[in-house]
């Protein structure tokens, strides 16, 4: 989850430190969990996307992109010019609210072996409801692309695809927040950007874990 600039991460709320969000500290404890688990490779995932396929033997490197894709938790952008962008953004946000509601309650099940109790937990998904409808903390889910196109058995370039239309009334309702990179330096240029304020001292496990 990353602030309202795109490029800040949202820091998470703690019993010490209530200023953060709720929000961001559930879904921090599910990906803890999931990496405790010994069954999800999250961070290096996560990495690995970041990094792209551009150095991978198998993938012609000129058709390698990366991507970051941002989702507005709660219909709040209104510095859209372009009716029909602000319209797409809009309705995105709303059914993306709702979602995560949903989804940082499902969670519980994975946080729940970290030793935190059902009531620490609903009361952390009260108050991230209320942060997401109250819209005080305007957030974004980023949700990150990886991309590119097999070598042919021939050549060591891949065969050419069709390139999608570029009818000028379809880029009226482009997605404005959805930014490709075309270089692994690049998209590594804006991780480490994007990586600022992450480096948190991680909040102390439950007592009964």
């Amino acid at each position: 989850m990353y602030a309202e600039d795109q490029h800040v991460y949202m820091p998470f709320a703690t019993d010490e430190d209530a200023s953060g969000s709720w929000l961001q500290r559930i879904v921090y404890e599910m990906r803890r969990g999931a990496a405790n688990s010994g069954k999800s490779d999250i961070h290096g995932m996560s990495k690995a996307l970041d990094t792209g396929l551009w150095k991978e033997p198998l993938m012609d490197p000129v058709t390698c992109r990366t991507a970051s894709l941002y989702f507005p938790i709660g219909p709040w952008p209104a510095d859209i010019k372009n009716n029909a962008q602000a319209q797409v953004v809009r309705y995105a946000g709303s059914l993306m609210r709702q979602d995560v509601m949903s989804v940082q309650k499902a969670g519980h099940a994975v946080i729940k072996r970290l030793g935190y109790s059902e009531e620490t937990l609903s009361e952390w998904s009260k108050k991230a409801d209320e942060e997401i409808m109250d819209g005080n903390k305007r957030m974004w889910f980023r949700m990150r692309l990886a991309w590119g196109q097999r070598r042919s058995e021939q050549r060591s370039l891949a065969t050419p695809v069709p390139s999608s239309t570029n009818d000028a009334s379809s880029l009226e309702t482009v997605y404005p927040y959805y930014y490709i990179y075309t270089t692994q330096e690049e998209s590594l240029r804006e991780a480490a950007l994007r990586n600022r304020g992450k480096d948190l001292p991680e909040p102390p496990l439950s007592t009964s874990a």
